[in-house]
């Protein structure tokens, strides 16, 4: 069967005849060292969550800033940055936001009319960049999805890919953008050329319908949780696929703690739970399996490494380690337990976090020796090295905190509700004494 292609722009006619747009998709990623780029979820294509070299200039960093919009809904939770751009969404919508200014840059909608005449719009699904576009797959219940790629600078649509169904997740790394979407041969692991849109390969892949996707040392890393009988055991699916040319690698079914109460809420309102968050690095492959395990898996054959059993009844699998060098950190509903990443021995723990039960997908990051975390209404931060707390910030006042924390040139940026937010935090660039 054909592989699927793109809707080409006129831009992208242009580029194929020899012309040259005013830019394109497709430049090399930043590298993980850079402080500029935020290009997923949890900073990088293996999802470590680690800003490793954190400008302790930032003490002086630019004003605060907070951006009001008018609309009804709530904004994406998983915000990217490129080429001084915050990039935010929410259903029909897409927001750049200047970073320094703090005022939108430009916008895109994405809406179709019903059968009634009403305009209706498309659900956001997951956002990611290269630096020079943006990506964001939009979904129709199930109809008319699409993963749409736009200029950072504000130009018209790059491309648009068509699938049957919601595209689980975007992943770009280097000069490739992966992902993961139901097409007319089935569920599939595709690999397009971001300048484009064209197909490079695509494989089966058996996955869940918002699957995770993380990338290290030439390996694609997915899974699901099978859970037909909705049991609280169950089997959780991990597997690996040769980024090149997209052959599994190998596929590795694990034994535990299933679903539970939280993640099931997180699914009913759309937001993705009850799949593991996977983090490659080093190696290694971590997630977590439900309630109460965190598994770290050889990321050569699957084999695995080690386990260790988090707080007992926790009903999460909201797990999202964040590794550094040497240690994995894993956030868990009331407690932050910091990790040895080649062994699984707990170096320490922290026993009063107040992350929420009905919201088990948040994802803290490592800033320089700081580890942030974001609770129900505050960031809580730990000294990375004793786990002792640093301080507990609440900007909101009784305002959620976004889930999703984002910090680029030592300013932490996060959409919550209907608005955008920009705060320089000192204390995260203090010296540790």
């Amino acid at each position: 069967m054909a592989e699927r292609g793109p809707r080409w722009s006129r831009r992208q006619f242009l580029a194929a005849c020899g012309a040259t747009p005013f830019g394109g998709c497709g430049s090399v990623l930043p590298g993980n060292d850079s402080e500029s780029a935020w290009v997923t979820v949890q900073r990088d294509p293996g999802h470590t969550g680690f800003l490793p070299d954190a400008d302790r200039s930032a003490r002086d960093a630019p004003a605060e800033w907070d951006l009001e919009t008018d609309r009804d809904g709530l904004f994406h939770r998983r915000p990217v940055f490129a080429d001084g751009t915050l990039f935010v969404a929410s259903d029909g919508e897409l927001y750049a936001v200047d970073a320094e200014a703090g005022s939108v840059a430009w916008t895109r909608q994405r809406k179709t009319t019903n059968a009634d005449g009403e305009r209706v719009p498309f659900h956001v699904g997951e956002l990611a960049t290269d630096g020079d576009c943006v990506f964001v797959a939009w979904s129709l219940s199930g109809a008319n999805d699409v993963l749409a790629a736009y200029p950072v600078d504000g130009g018209e649509t790059q491309w648009e890919f068509e699938t049957n169904t919601n595209v689980g997740a975007v992943l770009p790394v280097a000069d490739t953008l992966y992902l993961v979407a139901t097409l007319p041969e089935g569920q599939r692991l595709v690999a397009l050329d971001p300048a484009t849109g064209q197909t490079r390969w695509q494989s089966r892949v058996d996955v869940a319908t918002h699957p995770p996707l993380a990338y290290a040392d030439g390996t694609l890393f997915s899974g699901r949780y099978r859970d037909e009988q909705e049991s609280f055991t169950g089997t959780w699916v991990l597997q690996a696929f040769d980024a090149d040319g997209g052959e599994r690698r190998w596929k590795r079914d694990v034994t535990g703690y299933g679903v539970g109460t939280g993640d099931r809420l997180a699914r009913f309102f759309g937001l993705g739970g009850g799949e593991p968050n996977l983090t490659a690095a080093d190696g290694r492959v971590y997630f977590g399996t439900g309630p109460a395990e965190l598994y770290a898996l050889d990321a050569a054959d699957g084999t695995v490494r080690w386990s260790y059993a988090l707080e007992e009844g926790n009903t999460s699998t909201g797990h999202a380690p964040v590794v550094d060098d040497d240690t994995v950190y894993v956030a868990n509903l009331s407690t932050v337990t910091a990790l040895d990443a080649a062994t699984g021995t707990q170096r320490w723990q922290y026993e009063d976090a107040r992350i929420p039960f009905d919201d088990p997908q948040r994802y803290p990051v490592l800033v320089g020796d700081t580890l942030l975390v974001p609770e129900q209404v505050t960031w809580l931060a730990l000294d990375a090295a004793t786990g002792e707390e640093r301080f507990r910030y609440g900007p909101y006042g009784d305002g959620l905190v976004g889930p999703a924390p984002l910090v680029v040139d030592g300013v932490l940026y996060t959409p919550v509700g209907d608005s955008v937010y920009a705060f320089a935090v000192p204390e995260l660039f203090r010296d540790s004494e």
